[in-house]
């Protein structure tokens, strides 16, 4: 959770009134002291129902019998995922989401069109699809995804990073930030891109669909240089395997939103990397009979690795 305090009221401490002027405290057996100060005692979902998500605490007592109310404004950030990988690198490439579903759930992330044909970006809240043609565009609301996940991106850091010569190089800078090896973190990068390698899957067309293990000879490379756009990505743990890809994974969007793809290779100039860190994480799961009936027994790691490097080996 993320908080920022501000001292908001002086309230009596036999008669707290809230600020929505809706809900009130009188019985002081609901506060309840801890290390010589008082907290409200089991109000926080009825507070956090009433105001939207803002939580009001009772930090200390003054002299005078009157009391400060400091307000805590969280929010929890959630990773809402569609899919599995180990499934949709098996083929299931069909899609059952739609985006304008997806897009309820959040405004940054990553994604597979349906039946391939190029990758998915989302950034502020629209979802763009670079094809294999090179071409970017929009995709309808009531298109849908086979694979895909959003959160409502909230940055909680940031910092400056200038000449990067190297994908290997930018995770080695980011890890020596991201200290929780079991943290999961979204990731936006900001600026100019001196040299950018993304790549696109092609379509499918009959099934069954080719598992993408098969298809790392048909990906179509797009290089791009001193091109200014954003990076979404994210770095995931360990414990995620199987159900997302773990360690990171980006996708580009250029500024004027003609350009994109699966990121492969990038030299930075300058960037503004913000960070925000993900507290919970919610699976839809399909409800296709082929899902129904994918075997989850395969090892596919050796198959998300060529997926993230673009190399067949």
């Amino acid at each position: 959770m993320k908080y920022r305090v501000q001292i908001i009221a002086l309230l009596s401490i036999f008669n707290i009134g809230l600020v929505s002027g809706q809900s009130s405290l009188a019985n002081p057996e609901s506060i309840v002291p801890y290390n010589g100060n008082y907290l409200v005692s089991n109000i926080g979902q009825k507070l956090d129902a009433e105001l939207g998500g803002h939580l009001y605490v009772i930090l200390k007592e003054s002299d005078c019998g009157i009391i400060e109310e400091s307000h805590y404004s969280y929010n929890t950030t959630n990773l809402f995922h569609y899919g599995f990988i180990d499934s949709f690198l098996g083929g299931m490439y069909d899609g059952g989401y739609t985006y304008e579903n997806l897009l309820n759930q959040g405004s940054f992330g990553l994604g597979a069109p349906d039946k391939l044909d190029g990758e998915v970006t989302i950034l502020d809240g629209i979802a763009y699809q670079t094809r294999v043609s090179g071409n970017t565009s929009i995709p309808e609301n009531s298109e849908k995804t086979p694979y895909a996940f959003v959160t409502n991106f909230s940055k909680d850091s940031e910092f400056i990073l200038e000449e990067v010569n190297s994908k290997e190089l930018l995770e080695k800078k980011l890890d020596e930030r991201l200290l929780n090896i079991n943290g999961m973190y979204a990731i936006k990068i900001e600026g100019v891109f001196k040299k950018m390698k993304t790549r696109a899957f092609p379509p499918v067309m009959t099934k069954p669909y080719p598992e993408l293990g098969s298809m790392f000879d048909k990906q179509v490379f797009f290089n791009y240089r001193n091109i200014e756009g954003t990076l979404v990505g994210f770095r995931l743990p360990q414990f995620i395997k199987g159900v997302n890809i773990p360690g990171y994974h980006f996708h580009f969007i250029s500024k004027d939103k003609s350009k994109g793809g699966h990121l492969i290779e990038v030299e930075i100039g300058d960037v503004k990397i913000e960070i925000d860190m993900i507290d919970s994480y919610s699976v839809k799961v399909p409800d296709q009979d082929e899902f129904k009936k994918f075997d989850f027994n395969k090892d596919r790691s050796p198959d998300v690795r060529k997926a993230e490097s673009g190399k067949n080996k």
